[in-house]
């Protein structure tokens, strides 16, 4: 079975066929045609809530995804200055060695003692 008004926000289709079905009632009876504006004024009530709840979710996305980004662009410039730390480094290794050619066999004597 359909559960109740407010299991699935999004059932559109629901929400529809129970509108109708209340909008049919009233026209049913002459009396409650003039109940359709109060009907009118709160449908206009929950429309206006909804788009203010979904104008504050996306601004809440939209920050995050900001803040995600600028993450992002921080980290990428901390990982290019490691890079070029790593190849000061492997340049300062290789300069080392074209100095001493000998360092690997001074190296290994220094490690076996």
């Amino acid at each position: 079975g359909r559960g109740g008004a407010g299991d699935n926000l999004w059932d559109l289709d629901g929400a529809k066929e129970e509108a109708l079905k209340q909008v049919s009632g009233l026209l049913a009876v002459p009396e409650n045609v003039t109940r359709l504006q109060k009907l009118r004024d709160d449908f206009e009530a929950q429309r206006a809530a909804v788009e203010v709840q979904i104008s504050l979710v996306t601004a809440r996305q939209a920050e995050d995804a900001r803040a995600g980004l600028a993450l992002i662009a921080s980290c990428q410039g901390r990982v290019e200055e490691v890079a070029r730390l790593k190849a000061g480094v492997e340049d300062t290794v290789q300069e080392s060695q074209r100095a001493l050619p000998s360092y690997p066999l001074v190296r290994r004597s220094m490690v076996v003692r």
